[in-house]
């Protein structure tokens, strides 16, 4: 049997990696290192919808992502695991992915309660003795096992598998080949499984934004209804270490309008929470409209993740022209 390097886990970095192929069992077996086939991937629920995040981990680890702390692409190498970014890092070896596949991206999607996840590049056999005696209903689904570990939404603080931080994030697993996938509830994780219906690469809401966003190596999307500023945006990592790059695309009715309006808050407008101007927040940048998206390229952010810290600051809306109080 090949060995496979497990994944080292530190309290700075995470060198993680997978091949994010479908698990179905009629798939082609196609890597998902793109932001179109990780969306081919998901189905498009309502839940699923409103927030996907992803990142293909073989590129971020070319970039040192996981090596050094800071480093500028340490926030797109986690981005793909959702609400599990934090929890990883305490994750027995067996259930991360290997360090020397070519092909390697996770991807996470929902909100809580309803999120699911899968992470490909892990041995089978390791996941298959990890959950081995655990308590639960086990089935034979798509070439692969699906495990029911306990009731939908559940939570089990006294769970000695998992950290106690992914709460219901794997209630129900599925595991086969070299793929990993955890869902808060059973359906949900069938679902992923087996792939039915439309994808979210087919989604309205999301029609566009890969072409917006470009070739990037990480995204995180938020639909229109569940998004804080009430439209459907992205956000996208590219470039190298030396010269990381940034993407930030929202939808907009009349994308000339809200580029103009975002091109005035970045030449004389200010950052609500720190008071200082959105040209000294986010660094350079550049506006364009690609159909109906608009999209903020930034150039040379200093930090790498300011634009990351703005959307979880929730002060995104700012740039868009809303007011927003003040902090003190």
């Amino acid at each position: 049997m090949l060995r496979r390097t497990p994944v080292l886990v530190t309290a700075a970095a995470v060198a993680v990696a997978g091949t994010l192929a479908s698990c179905d069992g009629d798939s082609d077996g196609d890597s998902l290192t793109d932001l179109e086939s990780a969306l081919a991937a998901v189905p498009a629920t309502d839940e699923n919808l409103t927030l996907i995040a992803w990142t293909n981990i073989s590129a971020a680890v070319v970039l040192g992502a996981y090596e050094e702390y800071p480093n500028p692409f340490a926030t797109a190498g986690l981005i793909g695991y959702g609400g599990l970014a934090t929890a990883v890092r305490q994750f027995d070896p067996a259930l991360l992915p290997a360090t020397d596949t070519d092909g390697s991206a996770v991807v996470s999607m929902g909100r809580p309660p309803d999120t699911a996840f899968r992470i490909d590049g892990v041995d089978a056999a390791a996941v298959d003795e990890f959950f081995a005696g655990a308590d639960g209903n086990e089935s034979e689904l798509a070439d692969g096992t699906l495990l029911v570990r306990r009731e939908d939404y559940a939570m089990d603080p006294s769970d000695d598998r998992l950290p106690s931080t992914v709460l219901a994030q794997m209630n129900t697993v599925w595991f086969g080949d070299s793929t990993l996938i955890g869902s808060s509830t059973q359906p949900h994780a069938t679902s992923l499984v087996q792939g039915e219906g439309e994808s979210a690469a087919d989604a309205a809401v999301y029609a566009g934004i890969t072409d917006c966003l470009g070739e990037v190596l990480a995204a995180e999307l938020h639909s229109g209804e569940a998004s804080s500023i009430g439209v459907a945006y992205g956000l996208g990592y590219d470039g190298t270490a030396e010269d990381p790059e940034v993407r930030l695309c929202l939808h907009a009715d009349d994308p000339e309008d809200m580029a103009e309006t975002i091109r005035d808050s970045l030449s004389s407008g200010l950052e609500p929470s720190v008071q200082r101007p959105w040209s000294d927040v986010l660094g350079p940048a550049e506006v364009e409209i690609s159909g109906d998206w608009v999209q903020l390229r930034l150039t040379d952010p200093e930090p790498a993740d300011a634009l990351y810290q703005v959307v979880q600051s929730q002060t995104l809306s700012a740039l868009l022209g809303e007011d927003i109080p003040t902090r003190g």
